[in-house]
C-alpha cells in the first residue's frame, strides 16, 4: 500500500507567495480596510477595533519574548511553545513573520494573564479563524491555483497522484482533488465542508436548526464558517480530530439505540425542556436522530490515517508544525518505509534531528514533482 500526504507547500510553489505566512497576514489587515465584518462578529466589534487588537499583539509578542508572560504558561504544550517563539523571533520581528497558530498562542496568554472566561476565549478563537480564513482563501482563487498550471504539468500531477492509494492533506482547499481526480482526506477540514453547526445535513447542525439558532452562513461567507481546524499546537488540532471520532462513535451508538430501543425516548424526553443548553441540545440530536437516522457527521479522517501501512510520501509538509500528525505516524507500526520531500536543507535537517527514529528517507522535492 502507498500513500502521500501533502502540505501548504504546493500552494506556495504553485501560487508562488501568495500564500506565505508573510502574504497571508497582509492580506489579512488590507480585508480588515475593505470587507465588512460586521454581521461576521454579530456587531460586537468593529474593523478598526479589530486592527487595535491585532496591532497589540505584536506589543505582546514583545512581553512574551522578554520573559513577561512565563508564570502563565502551565501545561507541557505552553511550555514547548513558549520555548520554540522565543528562539524563532526577536524584538524586532515584524507582525508579518509571526506564524499564524502564534497569534493563537499569544492570544491564548493574554486569556490566561486577564482571567477571561471560556466563552470570551472561545469567542476570540472563532474570530482569528474567521480572519485567517477570509485571507487564506484570498476571494476563491486559492481554490483555482491547479488552473495556473500547464497541460503537461497538470498531465505530470495527475500520473504522479494515480501511484498512491490514498491522499491526505492538510490543506484546505480542493486543488488536489482537481489535479488527481480522486477522493482526498482532508486531515484538518476543508473550504467546501461546513462546521457541523451549520450544516443541516448533520446531526449537529439539524438540531441547532431545530432550536431555532440563526445560521450565519451565505454564499459569500461558506469559507469562513467551513470546518477548518486551526489552533497554536498539533495536540491542541488532534484533540479536535479526537473529540470528532469519538462524537462520531458515539453518534452511531445513538443511532442504533433510535431504532432498536423504545426506553430511550422516555429517558431522553426529560430534557426537552431542560434550563441547561447542553441537555436540550442532547435532545435536539436525539430527535434529529430519530427523524432521519442517515444525518452525517463530521471526520477528519484520523483513523483513516492511523491504519496506513506499507510506504508514505511526505511533501510540502512543515517539520516544525502539526506534530500531531508526526506522532500518529511514528506511533503507526504498520508503515514499512518514510519518505520526505524536502524544499529546504533546513527542512531535511530538522526531520532528520526530530525524527531520527523514524528512520525517514529524505529527498530534494524535485525528485517528486
Amino acid at each position: 500500500m502507498k500513500s502521500i500526504l501533502v502540505g501548504n507547500g504546493i500552494n506556495i510553489q504553485i501560487g508562488g507567495r501568495d500564500y506565505t505566512n508573510h502574504k497571508i497576514i497582509t492580506r489579512l489587515l488590507s480585508n480588515l480596510e475593505t470587507n465588512d465584518y460586521s454581521r461576521v462578529f454579530a456587531g460586537k466589534i468593529n474593523n478598526e477595533q479589530l486592527k487595535v487588537v491585532l496591532n497589540g499583539i505584536h506589543g505582546e509578542l514583545k512581553k512574551i519574548l522578554r520573559g513577561e508572560y512565563d508564570i502563565y504558561c502551565s501545561t507541557p504544550d505552553e511550555k514547548q511553545t513558549l520555548e520554540r517563539v522565543k528562539k524563532q523571533y526577536t524584538l524586532s520581528s515584524s507582525m508579518f513573520s509571526v506564524g499564524m497558530e502564534d497569534y493563537f498562542f499569544i492570544f491564548l496568554l493574554i486569556h490566561k494573564k486577564y482571567h477571561d472566561s471560556e466563552i470570551i476565549k472561545r469567542a476570540t478563537h472563532d474570530g482569528m479563524c474567521f480572519l485567517f480564513l477570509d485571507a487564506i482563501y484570498n476571494n476563491g482563487d486559492i481554490q483555482k491555483l491547479s488552473e495556473r498550471l500547464s497541460a503537461v504539468k497538470r498531465e505530470k500531477l495527475y500520473n504522479l497522484f494515480s501511484e498512491f492509494d490514498d491522499i491526505f492533506t492538510v490543506n484546505y482547499d480542493c486543488n488536489i482533488e482537481k489535479l488527481s481526480g480522486r477522493k482526498v482526506y482532508h486531515l484538518h477540514g476543508d473550504f467546501n465542508t461546513l462546521y457541523d453547526q451549520y450544516d443541516t445535513n448533520t446531526c449537529i447542525g439539524k438540531a441547532y436548526e431545530k432550536l431555532g439558532e440563526e445560521n450565519p452562513v451565505t454564499p459569500d461567507t461558506r469559507h469562513i464558517y467551513c470546518n477548518a481546524i486551526m489552533g497554536f499546537c498539533g495536540p491542541y488540532k488532534e484533540e479536535v480530530m479526537r473529540s470528532f471520532q469519538k462524537s462520531k462513535s458515539a453518534l452511531e451508538f445513538v443511532t442504533l439505540k433510535v431504532k432498536t430501543d423504545s426506553s430511550v425516548d422516555e429517558n431522553m424526553g426529560k430534557f426537552k425542556y431542560s434550563k441547561d443548553t447542553q441537555e436540550r441540545l442532547a435532545y435536539a440530536m436525539y430527535e434529529a436522530l430519530r427523524e432521519n437516522p442517515n444525518l452525517g457527521y463530521l471526520d477528519y479522517h484520523k483513523e483513516d490515517l492511523e491504519k496506513i501501512s506499507g510506504e508514505l510520501s511526505i511533501a510540502g509538509l512543515s517539520p516544525n508544525n502539526d506534530d500531531h500528525i508526526w506522532g500518529i505516524l511514528r506511533n503507526n507500526s504498520k508503515l514499512a518505509k518514510i519518505t520526505y520531500y524536502y524544499k529546504s536543507q533546513e527542512d531535511k535537517e530538522t526531520v532528520e534531528s526530530l525524527y531520527a527514529d523514524m528512520n525517514i528517507t529524505t529527498v530534494p522535492v524535485e525528485k517528486l514533482w
